[in-house]
């Protein structure tokens, strides 16, 4: 459970932009989308490394 919440509050900031953000450009919402799915695809790896280091052991 604390994972959940660390991860819902560093990405907080940045869900605020892209809901409140009036006149951002289009190419932060574009960094900011690109920033959330390289976090979730590095989180994932990581949890599918570790759980096949504990099946292997």
């Amino acid at each position: 459970m604390p994972i959940l919440s660390a991860s819902f509050f560093f990405v907080s900031a940045y869900l605020y932009l892209m809901i409140a953000g009036e006149n951002a450009p289009v190419w932060v919402y574009l960094i900011v989308l690109m920033m959330l799915v390289y976090g979730a695809w590095s989180t994932l790896r990581k949890v599918k490394s570790k759980v096949k280091e504990k099946n292997i052991t």
